[in-house]
């Protein structure tokens, strides 16, 4: 890629020494992307440092990278101050009903029990002491696909996180799927939240990558 480099004459300053690819690196890949007038790499390694880039990448092409950047080093769930639904408008599905634990690890079980005939209790217990985290979560559906809007139970100010959720077939196994962060619109309303759940909650970008799968104990 040297002989590339100094080719087609991409680097915005002196050219740098030859890495020695004998010392450990943190991080390292590349970016490739073709545009019709461009090929632009982007080489990354010790915490994101960038080494060079061609100068010729137009503004919305280095915005569209930034961007993609953003999002694969981001993942924390999208919350905010009220639920899908103002109010709970699904009664509970009882097959969810019981304990549960993460099929990745035992360090926590989860109880799952009814509050009332809208409203989920969730507890979180600790295996190595004798801490519980109280939750209250109510489903939510949006064409077809269930959302649980969950939020902690004494706090001071609600904030709901929503997980997808799929029930598999004997009720065993629940799997959850948040809503990411990479969401920055501001809503004004459960009704206005709910129109932009709808239209892109199909898209990749839309929930974590990694899903959290629970099974009944």
């Amino acid at each position: 890629y040297y002989q590339v480099a100094r080719k087609h004459q991409t680097l915005n300053k002196p050219f740098p020494q030859p890495l020695n690819f004998s010392q450990p690196f943190s991080t390292l890949f590349f970016i490739f992307a073709v545009d019709k007038s461009a090929v632009i790499l982007i080489v990354f390694f010790n915490n994101l440092k960038i080494i060079f880039m061609k100068k010729t990448m137009n503004s919305f092409l280095s915005g569209i990278l930034l961007l993609g950047m953003a999002l694969v080093f981001t993942g924390c769930p999208y919350s905010a101050e009220f639920g899908i639904d103002a109010n709970p408008t699904s009664k509970i599905n009882t097959q969810i009903l019981g304990n549960h634990e993460s099929k990745e690890s035992s360090d926590y079980s989860y109880t799952i029990s009814k509050q009332d005939d809208y409203l989920y209790k969730f507890e979180k217990k600790s295996s190595s002491s004798s801490s519980i985290e109280s939750y209250n979560a109510y489903l939510s559906n949006i064409d077809g696909v269930q959302f649980l809007n969950v939020y902690e139970v004494g706090s001071s100010k609600n904030s709901y996180f929503f997980y997808k959720l799929t029930i598999s077939s004997g009720g065993d196994t629940l799997t959850l799927a948040s809503v990411t962060e990479n969401i920055t619109e501001q809503f004004k309303s459960s009704e206005e939240m709910k129109k932009f759940f709808l239209k892109y909650m199909y898209l990749s970008f839309f929930f974590e990558k990694e899903e959290d799968v629970y099974v009944r104990k």
